[in-house]
């Protein structure tokens, strides 16, 4: 965790590739109602190949259906 600020964000950072790649997630968290949460990810890269800089419309894409499954997990786990 690179930073938080409770309740509402949460940053992490990580190192990949021998350090050439450096994503950070950011995850907001927002009351929706009685003992619900709207938990958001934003994933960016502060450095990475150009290969991979010019994928993310692809990435998005590929990530949307699973990332949309395990937060369908996660809300059963958490009800």
């Amino acid at each position: 965790v690179a930073e938080a600020a409770a309740p509402s964000r949460i940053v992490e950072q990580g190192i990949g590739a021998g350090g050439r790649r450096r994503p950070r997630g950011t995850y907001r968290l927002a009351k929706r109602g009685a003992g619900e949460t709207e938990v958001s990810l934003e994933l960016e890269w502060l450095t990475a190949s150009r290969a991979e800089r010019l994928c993310p419309p692809l990435t998005r894409a590929f990530l949307r259906r699973p990332n949309r499954k395990a937060m369908r997990r996660l809300a059963k786990l958490l009800a």
